[in-house]
């Protein structure tokens, strides 16, 4: 495993942590002035949906979203993912 993966892994699971407990504020501030392409890959590690990068604002509040989302939930993406039935 790249230095690069493992501080990835290591993102993604402090994002998980912070959601899970509920923690707004401390998975905002792990994703708070980061490139949008370390957070597009740490986000999706965590389980969450991300949009493309061809808009930066679209993309900064879709981020913000899916945190806030988690955290309501108490749960990472994954766990949000499984939270709603399939729609048919």
């Amino acid at each position: 495993m790249t230095v690069d993966e493992q501080i990835t892994e290591q993102k993604a699971a402090a994002i998980r942590a912070a959601t899970n407990a509920g923690d707004l504020p401390a998975a905002l501030a792990i994703v708070d002035n980061q490139p949008a392409e370390l957070v597009q890959k740490w986000m999706l590690k965590a389980g969450f949906s991300t949009t493309g990068l061809h808009n930066k604002r679209a993309f900064w509040l879709h981020v913000q979203a899916e945190l806030a989302r988690g955290a309501s939930a108490k749960s990472d993406g994954f766990g949000l993912r499984c939270s709603f039935p399939a729609l048919l």
